[in-house]
Protein backbone atom coordinates (compact mmCIF):
# COMPACT_ATOMS: atom_id res chain seq x y z
CA UNK A 1 0.00 0.00 0.00
CA UNK A 2 1.62 3.37 -0.93
CA UNK A 3 1.76 5.49 2.09
CA UNK A 4 2.67 9.35 1.16
CA UNK A 5 4.31 11.56 4.09
CA UNK A 6 5.69 15.13 3.52
CA UNK A 7 5.83 17.03 0.50
CA UNK A 8 8.81 16.75 -1.46
CA UNK A 9 11.13 19.22 -3.22
CA UNK A 10 13.83 17.20 -6.02
CA UNK A 11 16.55 17.70 -8.58
CA UNK A 12 17.00 15.91 -11.45
CA UNK A 13 20.94 16.36 -12.14
CA UNK A 14 24.07 15.13 -13.47
CA UNK A 15 27.12 16.79 -14.73
CA UNK A 16 27.18 14.16 -17.77
CA UNK A 17 24.40 14.71 -20.58
CA UNK A 18 22.47 12.75 -22.27
CA UNK A 19 21.74 10.33 -19.38
CA UNK A 20 18.17 10.95 -19.20
CA UNK A 21 17.26 13.81 -17.33
CA UNK A 22 15.13 15.67 -18.87
CA UNK A 23 13.04 12.34 -19.70
CA UNK A 24 13.24 11.87 -16.01
CA UNK A 25 11.89 15.02 -14.72
CA UNK A 26 9.16 15.11 -17.01
CA UNK A 27 7.90 11.66 -16.86
CA UNK A 28 8.14 11.48 -12.88
CA UNK A 29 6.17 15.03 -12.93
CA UNK A 30 3.47 13.99 -14.84
CA UNK A 31 3.04 10.47 -13.69
CA UNK A 32 2.68 12.64 -10.18
CA UNK A 33 0.25 14.78 -11.68
CA UNK A 34 -1.92 12.76 -13.57
CA UNK A 35 -1.61 9.41 -11.83
CA UNK A 36 -1.29 10.01 -8.09
CA UNK A 37 -2.99 13.38 -8.80
CA UNK A 38 -0.82 15.18 -6.86
CA UNK A 39 -0.38 18.65 -7.18
CA UNK A 40 3.51 19.35 -9.17
CA UNK A 41 5.44 22.24 -10.38
CA UNK A 42 8.52 21.58 -12.67
CA UNK A 43 10.84 24.01 -12.83
CA UNK A 44 13.20 24.25 -15.94
CA UNK A 45 16.66 25.18 -14.80
CA UNK A 46 18.39 24.39 -18.08
CA UNK A 47 19.46 26.88 -20.95
CA UNK A 48 18.51 24.28 -23.33
CA UNK A 49 15.25 24.61 -22.35
CA UNK A 50 14.43 20.71 -23.12
CA UNK A 51 11.57 20.76 -20.66
CA UNK A 52 10.10 23.95 -21.74
CA UNK A 53 10.08 23.30 -25.31
CA UNK A 54 7.77 20.01 -24.37
CA UNK A 55 5.24 22.01 -23.35
CA UNK A 56 5.25 25.60 -25.08
CA UNK A 57 7.66 24.82 -27.74
CA UNK A 58 8.15 23.15 -31.50
CA UNK A 59 5.36 20.45 -32.45
CA UNK A 60 7.74 18.45 -35.03
CA UNK A 61 5.61 15.46 -35.80
CA UNK A 62 7.20 14.16 -38.90
CA UNK A 63 10.42 14.88 -40.91
CA UNK A 64 8.88 17.69 -43.17
CA UNK A 65 7.67 19.27 -39.92
CA UNK A 66 11.41 19.01 -38.75
CA UNK A 67 12.63 20.42 -42.03
CA UNK A 68 10.39 23.51 -41.56
CA UNK A 69 11.55 23.97 -37.84
CA UNK A 70 15.44 24.19 -39.09
CA UNK A 71 14.58 26.69 -41.61
CA UNK A 72 12.38 28.65 -39.50
CA UNK A 73 14.23 28.20 -36.25
CA UNK A 74 14.35 30.43 -33.27
CA UNK A 75 16.33 30.23 -30.74
CA UNK A 76 14.36 30.91 -28.19
CA UNK A 77 10.72 30.21 -28.21
CA UNK A 78 9.38 31.71 -25.19
CA UNK A 79 7.63 34.67 -26.27
CA UNK A 80 8.81 37.82 -25.02
CA UNK A 81 5.45 38.18 -22.14
CA UNK A 82 6.52 34.76 -20.85
CA UNK A 83 7.82 35.31 -17.43
CA UNK A 84 10.78 32.77 -17.06
CA UNK A 85 12.87 31.43 -14.42
CA UNK A 86 15.21 34.11 -15.92
CA UNK A 87 13.49 36.74 -14.99
CA UNK A 88 13.32 36.12 -11.32
CA UNK A 89 17.12 35.30 -10.73
CA UNK A 90 17.25 38.74 -12.25
CA UNK A 91 15.33 40.39 -9.53
CA UNK A 92 12.93 41.60 -12.27
CA UNK A 93 10.10 40.22 -11.61
CA UNK A 94 9.70 38.85 -7.53
CA UNK A 95 6.40 37.51 -7.38
CA UNK A 96 7.45 33.72 -8.91
CA UNK A 97 3.41 33.47 -8.94
CA UNK A 98 3.75 35.32 -12.20
CA UNK A 99 6.28 32.87 -13.98
CA UNK A 100 3.99 29.98 -13.35
CA UNK A 101 2.55 28.56 -16.63
CA UNK A 102 -0.19 25.88 -16.97
CA UNK A 103 0.15 22.51 -18.50
CA UNK A 104 -2.12 20.42 -20.99
CA UNK A 105 -2.15 18.41 -17.26
CA UNK A 106 -4.60 19.43 -14.61
CA UNK A 107 -2.33 19.43 -11.96
CA UNK A 108 0.96 20.05 -13.20
CA UNK A 109 2.34 23.71 -13.88
CA UNK A 110 5.58 24.64 -15.28
CA UNK A 111 7.96 27.63 -14.65
CA UNK A 112 9.67 28.08 -18.44
CA UNK A 113 13.73 28.40 -19.25
CA UNK A 114 15.35 30.50 -22.01
CA UNK A 115 18.70 31.00 -23.56
CA UNK A 116 18.95 33.99 -21.31
CA UNK A 117 19.43 31.90 -18.18
CA UNK A 118 23.48 31.70 -19.40
CA UNK A 119 23.90 35.21 -18.58
CA UNK A 120 21.62 35.00 -15.45
CA UNK A 121 24.33 33.17 -13.43
CA UNK A 122 26.41 36.34 -12.30
CA UNK A 123 23.10 37.61 -10.41
CA UNK A 124 23.96 34.49 -7.90
CA UNK A 125 27.07 34.62 -7.28
CA UNK A 126 27.02 36.21 -3.82
CA UNK A 127 23.66 34.43 -2.64
CA UNK A 128 23.71 30.24 -2.06
CA UNK A 129 20.02 30.20 -1.43
CA UNK A 130 17.84 33.09 -3.48
CA UNK A 131 16.30 29.82 -5.50
CA UNK A 132 15.37 28.04 -1.98
CA UNK A 133 13.78 32.19 -1.32
CA UNK A 134 11.69 31.85 -4.68
CA UNK A 135 10.07 29.01 -3.90
CA UNK A 136 9.70 28.97 -0.38
CA UNK A 137 5.98 30.27 -0.57
CA UNK A 138 5.29 27.54 -3.40
CA UNK A 139 6.31 24.61 -0.92
CA UNK A 140 2.97 24.59 0.78
CA UNK A 141 1.07 24.99 -2.91
CA UNK A 142 2.61 22.05 -3.95
CA UNK A 143 3.13 18.27 -3.31
CA UNK A 144 5.86 17.89 -5.47
CA UNK A 145 8.64 20.08 -6.42
CA UNK A 146 10.85 19.07 -9.81
CA UNK A 147 13.81 20.74 -11.38
CA UNK A 148 15.25 19.79 -14.26
CA UNK A 149 18.96 20.89 -13.90
CA UNK A 150 21.64 21.52 -16.54
CA UNK A 151 24.42 19.25 -17.23
CA UNK A 152 26.84 21.24 -15.81
CA UNK A 153 27.93 22.23 -11.78
CA UNK A 154 27.48 26.00 -11.65
CA UNK A 155 25.81 28.52 -8.86
CA UNK A 156 22.48 27.97 -10.46
CA UNK A 157 22.56 23.85 -9.41
CA UNK A 158 24.15 25.02 -6.37
CA UNK A 159 21.59 27.22 -5.27
CA UNK A 160 18.99 24.48 -6.39
CA UNK A 161 21.11 22.17 -4.07
CA UNK A 162 20.52 24.29 -1.65
CA UNK A 163 16.59 24.22 -1.69
CA UNK A 164 15.70 20.65 -2.33
CA UNK A 165 15.53 17.92 -0.11
CA UNK A 166 16.89 15.55 -2.54
CA UNK A 167 18.45 14.91 -5.88
CA UNK A 168 17.94 12.42 -7.98
CA UNK A 169 21.22 11.52 -10.13
CA UNK A 170 20.26 9.13 -13.67
CA UNK A 171 22.99 7.18 -14.80
CA UNK A 172 23.67 4.69 -17.85
CA UNK A 173 25.45 1.80 -16.98
CA UNK A 174 28.22 2.26 -18.65
CA UNK A 175 31.49 3.05 -17.23
CA UNK A 176 32.14 6.32 -18.98
CA UNK A 177 29.12 7.60 -16.82
CA UNK A 178 31.34 7.43 -13.48
CA UNK A 179 33.10 10.25 -13.85
CA UNK A 180 29.57 12.68 -14.04
CA UNK A 181 28.09 11.01 -11.61
CA UNK A 182 30.95 11.52 -8.50
CA UNK A 183 31.48 15.48 -9.80
CA UNK A 184 27.83 15.66 -9.17
CA UNK A 185 28.28 13.91 -6.03
CA UNK A 186 31.37 15.89 -4.82
CA UNK A 187 28.99 18.91 -5.67
CA UNK A 188 25.95 17.45 -3.35
CA UNK A 189 28.61 17.02 -0.62
CA UNK A 190 29.72 20.73 -0.92
CA UNK A 191 26.29 21.89 -0.57
CA UNK A 192 25.91 19.49 2.26
CA UNK A 193 28.77 20.67 4.11
CA UNK A 194 28.06 24.07 3.98
CA UNK A 195 24.83 25.23 3.43
CA UNK A 196 22.27 21.87 3.18
CA UNK A 197 22.36 19.91 6.10
CA UNK A 198 19.04 18.02 4.74
CA UNK A 199 20.23 17.42 1.37
CA UNK A 200 20.71 13.75 0.07
CA UNK A 201 20.97 11.95 -3.66
CA UNK A 202 19.97 9.20 -5.03
CA UNK A 203 21.15 7.30 -8.14
CA UNK A 204 18.91 5.48 -10.51
CA UNK A 205 20.11 3.97 -13.53
CA UNK A 206 18.79 4.68 -16.54
CA UNK A 207 18.63 3.18 -20.30
CA UNK A 208 19.35 -0.37 -18.70
CA UNK A 209 18.94 -3.72 -20.54
CA UNK A 210 18.57 -6.29 -18.41
CA UNK A 211 19.76 -8.79 -21.63
CA UNK A 212 23.47 -6.92 -21.39
CA UNK A 213 25.81 -8.95 -19.49
CA UNK A 214 27.87 -5.59 -18.55
CA UNK A 215 24.41 -3.62 -17.29
CA UNK A 216 23.44 -6.05 -15.01
CA UNK A 217 27.17 -6.57 -13.64
CA UNK A 218 27.50 -2.57 -13.21
CA UNK A 219 24.10 -2.72 -11.43
CA UNK A 220 25.25 -5.11 -9.20
CA UNK A 221 28.72 -3.33 -8.22
CA UNK A 222 26.85 -0.20 -7.85
CA UNK A 223 24.70 -1.99 -5.02
CA UNK A 224 28.27 -2.83 -3.40
CA UNK A 225 28.71 1.37 -2.56
CA UNK A 226 25.84 1.01 -0.23
CA UNK A 227 27.21 1.03 3.40
CA UNK A 228 30.77 0.62 2.39
CA UNK A 229 33.14 2.57 4.55
CA UNK A 230 35.74 2.72 2.11
CA UNK A 231 33.15 4.81 -0.08
CA UNK A 232 34.28 8.00 1.54
CA UNK A 233 33.01 10.18 -1.82
CA UNK A 234 29.85 8.33 -1.94
CA UNK A 235 28.75 7.63 1.37
CA UNK A 236 29.74 11.07 2.68
CA UNK A 237 26.01 12.13 3.41
CA UNK A 238 23.86 9.77 5.53
CA UNK A 239 21.15 7.66 4.29
CA UNK A 240 20.09 5.45 1.08
CA UNK A 241 21.74 6.29 -2.18
CA UNK A 242 20.60 4.05 -4.48
CA UNK A 243 16.95 3.55 -6.19
CA UNK A 244 16.86 -0.36 -6.91
CA UNK A 245 13.94 0.26 -9.53
CA UNK A 246 16.05 0.28 -12.71
CA UNK A 247 14.69 2.18 -15.65
CA UNK A 248 14.61 0.05 -18.97
CA UNK A 249 16.51 1.23 -21.94
CA UNK A 250 14.65 3.36 -23.63
CA UNK A 251 12.85 2.20 -27.19
CA UNK A 252 11.59 4.08 -29.93
CA UNK A 253 8.43 4.48 -28.06
CA UNK A 254 10.11 6.59 -25.39
CA UNK A 255 12.27 8.35 -27.97
CA UNK A 256 9.14 9.90 -29.59
CA UNK A 257 8.76 11.19 -26.80
CA UNK A 258 10.78 14.34 -28.01
CA UNK A 259 7.88 15.31 -30.24
CA UNK A 260 5.41 17.42 -29.28
CA UNK A 261 4.23 17.02 -25.21
CA UNK A 262 1.30 15.63 -25.38
CA UNK A 263 2.14 13.02 -27.43
CA UNK A 264 4.93 12.36 -25.82
CA UNK A 265 3.59 11.62 -22.72
CA UNK A 266 1.45 8.85 -24.22
CA UNK A 267 3.50 6.33 -22.05
CA UNK A 268 1.85 7.31 -19.15
CA UNK A 269 -1.42 6.84 -19.80
CA UNK A 270 -3.72 5.31 -17.12
CA UNK A 271 -4.90 1.70 -18.01
CA UNK A 272 -3.98 -1.77 -18.68
CA UNK A 273 -2.05 -0.76 -21.58
CA UNK A 274 0.78 1.39 -19.92
CA UNK A 275 3.94 0.19 -21.18
CA UNK A 276 6.38 -1.19 -18.24
CA UNK A 277 8.38 1.90 -18.29
CA UNK A 278 5.58 4.06 -17.33
CA UNK A 279 5.41 1.64 -14.71
CA UNK A 280 8.85 2.19 -13.93
CA UNK A 281 8.39 5.62 -13.80
CA UNK A 282 5.03 5.42 -11.29
CA UNK A 283 7.14 3.11 -9.05
CA UNK A 284 9.97 5.97 -9.05
CA UNK A 285 7.21 9.04 -7.95
CA UNK A 286 6.29 6.63 -5.36
CA UNK A 287 9.10 5.90 -3.88
CA UNK A 288 9.70 9.54 -4.28
CA UNK A 289 6.68 10.71 -2.53
CA UNK A 290 6.70 7.62 -0.06
CA UNK A 291 9.25 9.27 2.35
CA UNK A 292 12.32 7.04 1.20
CA UNK A 293 15.00 9.36 1.05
Amino acid sequence: MFMETEKKCIAITNQKGGVGKTTTATAVSIAAAELLEKKVLLIDTDPQANSTRQFIGNKVRSGSDLVEYIINYIPDEVSDEQITLSHLLKRKVSDVHKAIMKTNYKNLDFIASNLDLNFTKRFLSSSAKYIKSIIEPLKNEYDLIVFDCAPSTDNILYNVLNAVDCCYIPIQPEIQSIDGLMQTILFANQAYDLDNPHLNFKVIITMFDSRLKHHREFKDNLSRLANNPDAHVFNHIPGKHIVFNTIRKQSACVDRSNSFAKQKHFILENGSKRPKISNEYFELVKSILGGDL
